[in-house]
């Protein structure tokens, strides 16, 4: 009996392995399905990662495409809707018959599917490949420097601005970016007695993105190099009554105390939800950007940024 059952739930699985549609949207996103029933209007249909679900509607204008089983493709035309209906209607009749596997009854099989497939989404990929979206960005820094520094704590700073993505496959995208990012440490010498650096920096993060499917969203892995111009850096007394700051020179040469150029490297985890993006991750300098030779200064940042993407 138990080897019934289990003979019985694989057979089931091999043929749900064989029922998948492919709806391809003009957004250049992709949906698997078991189509169920194609109206004037809609495509009525059951995900195909959750057969025993709801059944949903699309909108006919939305979709681009229909990939059936077999490895048929149809285009829609909405000029042409009634014709579309009844084409597909036979299909999907013929599709939804049980297979042989449980029922004796053999179903054709397209050989060419995968090539068709494959086919479709070299002519049609670009759509997603060629996405453009754009995003205001927005987080919270941890900063903090690092090197031959002591007594100095985490500062809160912001950053704020814009990042381009680049969806380049399903799985990779690449996420270039113009920031302002603020950086910096406070220093607590005891007894009440404090002092701050403040460093303020625009950013250009260029970061590539491993994107894995979970649930409804995509879990992100994101790390590159990014390239900070400081453009301006002072020194506070925090313990001063009239909170006196004095000006941090910035430049090349031996009289300017800090360099102008900081290049470091990001790496991070993310997750993006429809158009929200979320990350968290650790920036850092690779090399020191103090000019004098005894003294290495490296930013350290931990951040928490919050992004909405708008499609161009």
């Amino acid at each position: 009996m138990k080897k019934l059952l289990l003979t019985s739930a694989i057979l089931v699985c091999m043929q749900t392995l064989f029922c998948q549609d492919l709806i391809y949207l003009k957004d250049g996103s992709e949906i698997k399905a078991m189509i169920i029933e194609l109206t004037n209007e809609t495509i009525k249909y059951r995900r195909y990662d959750h057969l025993d679900g709801p059944i949903r509607n699309i909108l006919l204008p939305e979709v681009l495409m229909i990939i059936y089983e077999d490895g048929t493709r149809e285009v829609i035309k909405l000029e042409d809707k009634t014709a579309i209906q009844t084409q597909s209607q036979e299909k999907l009749q013929h599709y939804n018959e049980p297979s042989g596997l449980l029922t004796g009854k053999t179903v054709k099989k397209d050989p060419d599917f995968q090539r068709q497939q494959d086919a479709y989404r070299y002519n049609y990929g670009y759509r997603k490949a060629a996405k453009v979206s754009f995003a205001p960005k927005v987080g919270l820094n941890l900063a903090n420097l690092g090197g031959n520094v002591t007594d100095n704590q985490i500062r809160l700073r912001t950053q704020i601005g814009g990042i381009l993505n680049l969806d380049l496959n399903e799985m990779f995208s690449f996420q270039p970016g113009l920031l302002y990012s603020g950086k910096g440490t406070t220093f607590n010498f005891g007894e009440g007695y404090k002092e701050a650096i403040t460093l303020e920096y625009i950013e250009v993060p260029l970061n590539g993105i491993l994107n894995v499917d979970i649930g409804t969203g995509k879990l992100q892995i994101f790390a590159g190099p990014y390239l900070g111009y400081c453009v301006n850096a002072t020194y506070k007394y925090l313990s001063d009554e009239d909170n006196e700051t004095e000006s941090i020179e910035i430049g090349t040469s031996e009289n300017d105390e800090l360099k102008p150029i900081d290049l470091g490297f990001n790496i991070g985890l993310g997750f993006k939800f429809g158009n929200v993006q979320i990350q968290g991750g650790y920036s850092g300098s690779i090399t020191s950007f103090c000019n004098y030779d005894n003294d290495k200064i490296r930013n350290n940042v931990i951040s928490l940024s919050f992004t909405y993407f708008k499609n161009l």
